[in-house]
């Protein structure tokens, strides 16, 4: 839907799909991405099979009208999950597969192939970035260990981030030994601040900041 004047027109269809997560659109609002559940055929020992699976895709607007979305993919990550967004959509974060969180940049020649960043994603992190795209938060789920009477274990709060050689370095914001963290936080998109709750806000080290 558009605004005009102090109206808004007719929705307009982009795509038909069983499931839609996690939808981003670009500040200008001319690039849309979004992960959807899309049935894909397998062949496993020989035998074709057919399963539902999470695949991001992406569209950008031409006019009046959107184009076809396409999947984002590529020759060593088939399967993307987008996690955000910057730069007017032009910078994207997306899980590669079982390759890792990765950057993917939009040229004129269509996406990069994907920059991995040195995070192994789990089934329950998240990921945000700022809009420069050189700084990104991840929460990592804290996976249970021998002496652990649960897996209630909470998350990692880390942060990456570029050196002045261009390489990411990875920082641990949460110390060892300390309350662990829900997953939710928030990274302000300049990068100047970031948010986060503690599993156990009653602790007493429960500070966010």
């Amino acid at each position: 839907m558009d605004k005009n004047e102090n109206q808004f027109t007719k929705p307009v269809e982009i795509d038909v799909v069983e499931l839609v997560t996690h939808i981003f659109l670009s500040s200008q609002g001319d690039l849309l991405f979004y992960n959807a559940s899309v049935l894909k055929q397998f062949t496993i020992e020989g035998r074709p099979s057919t399963r539902n699976i999470y695949q991001s895709f992406w569209s950008e607007r031409n006019g009046e009208e959107w184009l076809q979305p396409q999947p984002l993919e590529f020759p060593n990550a088939p399967y993307t999950c987008v996690y955000d967004i910057a730069q007017n959509g032009s910078i994207a974060l997306i899980k590669a597969a079982t390759s890792g969180l990765a950057i993917i940049q939009k040229t004129p020649q269509g996406w990069s192939d994907p920059e991995l960043i040195g995070y192994i994603p789990t089934s329950y992190d998240q990921a945000q970035m700022t809009e420069d795209g050189k700084i990104i938060a991840v929460t990592a789920y804290q996976q249970p260990d021998g002496a652990q009477q649960t897996d209630a274990r909470g998350f990692d709060l880390n942060l990456y981030g570029r050196d002045s050689e261009g390489k990411w370095n990875k920082q641990k914001v949460n110390e060892d030994n300390t309350t662990p963290l829900s997953s939710e936080f928030l990274l302000c998109k300049n990068g100047e601040k970031l948010f986060w709750v503690p599993q156990d806000i009653s602790a007493k080290d429960s500070n966010g900041g």
